[in-house]
């Protein structure tokens, strides 16, 4: 998931680029880089020599170890990435931990896979601060919480950046992410297909001021057997949890109660410019919220298209509840603070069936946001890091639409289309501008003068090539005889394509009937 950082995110990263930077430097002493395998035979051998503010180079291969980073900041970094470079658990152990403090550094660039352990199945941090950039954990095994990634103690805040966390279960809490104590931060990251045996497929926060903020994430195929199939959040009394999301996508998750979202007691629960969709659970199929205890804000939201209605209670545990901009299916009663701003008009997203959840241009979701609520102030960018707002107002969800045209050269086969004639296909290439790519184009979005789908597409050279079902063209056109120009039009994300080609109708008095 590369996207570009922009606005509040970018300050965020680059101040804690920063503060690493400082904290390495006040060592006084200069840092040194160790190579494994060059200079030493494996990974833990390499970070025991390295001192504060060092840089451990791995070069590609499959390391079988079990990493301890204890009480020192160092870069673990990949040469060539993470597909790669492995740290393999053999399922004997946990491949990466981080232990007290300062521990914060960064592990960049590695796939942490087949690890088990009974909290933190591929990485543990208690207490220290890693930045966790470039990674891919997949597939480890915690028996009772955080089957990717597990922080306890203080560890706050977290980066996970431009990360996969996929095929991790837990036992009990947080397949993907468990976070106690501490406080979880992945942006531009995929969470997708972790399991967990009771809450929080995805993410799961728990206990004593706790958070998980999401910035730019797409959260999806997660699940968990009683609640939270995407995120979970549950607090004590003392301090309350969090989860916040801002420009997340959220799908296809699927729990008892609360596929998408679960709000518990003692917790809270911000959505800002997220879409929440196609989740599925028996009770709030998107999003579930307790009244006892606990709040939730809903701010420039989608929830839609989930198996049954979200669980939205009026009265929450300090006042009214907020759902402010926001698109709800099945509508919303009075009481909320936002009543009145709200819609409940299907989103129109472009091509959900293949993963695209932008809006089409007759989307009600366009133009219907808002910048800032209760003192705070909205995403600057979307899921892709494009500019908000891109029209008169911020867009509802994870995606802004653009509104811009891009021109598009079309030419269409044949040049003489005789209505009598035989065939199965009407063929039209399309190429774009050199900052555009056809591999790009939203196939379902594609339509001949908004009329006619496109049925088949295929890339030839730099060109798209799309069919339109002959039978259908023809009958389209059985009025017309002579020069026509036909337009074709599609969604290449944020914008929209369109081009027009001439060609001539030959009509013999056949009506369009062969």
């Amino acid at each position: 998931m590369k996207k570009e950082k922009s606005g509040k995110v970018r300050r965020l990263f680059v101040l804690a680029g920063v503060l690493l930077s400082a904290l390495f430097l006040s060592t006084g002493a200069e840092a040194a880089t160790h190579y494994v395998p060059d200079d030493y035979g494996t990974i833990q051998a390499a970070v025991n020599a390295a001192a504060v503010g060092d840089t451990v180079l791995v070069r590609p291969g499959t390391y079988h170890e079990h990493v301890a980073i204890n009480d020192k900041t160092i870069t673990l970094k990949s040469t060539d990435g993470p597909s790669a470079t492995i740290i393999d658990g053999s399922n004997t152990g946990r491949p990466v931990t981080y232990w007290g403090e300062p521990s914060n550094g960064i592990l960049d660039g590695f796939t942490i896979t087949n690890g088990k352990a009974s909290s933190g199945g591929g990485v543990y941090v208690y207490k220290g601060d890693p930045a966790i950039k470039n990674c891919i954990i997949k597939n480890n095994t915690a028996s009772y919480a955080g089957g990717g990634i597990y922080l306890t103690s203080g560890a706050c805040w977290v980066y996970v950046d431009d990360s996969v966390i996929t095929g991790n279960h837990a036992g009990y809490y947080g397949g993907g992410i468990y976070s106690t104590v501490s406080c979880a931060m992945p942006h531009n990251t995929e969470i997708s297909g972790n399991t967990a045996g009771m809450y929080g497929g995805g993410i799961a926060t728990i206990g004593f001021c706790s958070t998980s903020l999401n910035y730019d994430t797409v959260i999806s195929y997660n699940s968990a057997a009683s609640k939270g199939g995407g995120l979970y959040s549950s607090g004590s009394s003392g301090c309350n949890s969090a989860v916040r999301t801002f420009n997340n996508l959220v799908v296809h998750n699927s729990s008892e109660t609360g596929g998408g979202v679960y709000i518990n007691t003692n917790a809270f629960g911000l959505l800002d410019s997220t879409t929440v969709a196609f989740n599925k659970a028996a009770t709030g199929g998107g999003f579930y919220s307790l009244s006892d205890y606990g709040h939730y804000w809903l701010v420039n939201t989608i929830v839609y298209h989930n198996s049954s209605l979200a669980v939205l209670p009026v009265q929450c545990a300090w006042g009214q509840c907020t759902i402010l901009h926001s698109d709800i299916e099945g509508g919303l009663g009075t009481g909320y603070y936002g009543d009145g701003t709200n819609i409940s008009e299907d989103p129109l997203f472009v091509d959900p069936a293949n993963g695209d959840y932008s809006l089409s241009p007759d989307s009600a979701c366009i133009d219907a946001g808002v910048s800032s609520y209760h003192g705070n102030t909205a995403p600057d960018h979307d899921i892709f890091g494009n500019p908000r707002p891109q029209g008169d107002a911020h867009d509802i969800g994870a995606y802004e639409y653009s509104g811009i045209t891009v021109e598009a050269a079309v030419n269409i086969d044949p040049d003489t289309l005789n209505l009598c004639g035989k065939g199965q296909w009407i063929t039209a290439y399309i190429s774009l501008p050199d900052d555009y790519s056809v591999g790009a184009i939203t196939i379902p979005s594609v339509f001949l003068d908004d009329a006619i789908p496109a049925v088949k597409a295929d890339i030839q050279g730099g060109d798209l090539m799309v069919k339109f079902d002959r039978e259908s063209v023809v009958k389209y056109l059985e009025d017309r005889d002579g020069d026509v120009e036909l337009v074709v039009s599609g969604m290449i994300q944020p914008d929209r394509f369109e081009g027009s080609d001439r060609i001539r109708v030959k009509s013999p008095g056949c009506s369009g009937k062969k």
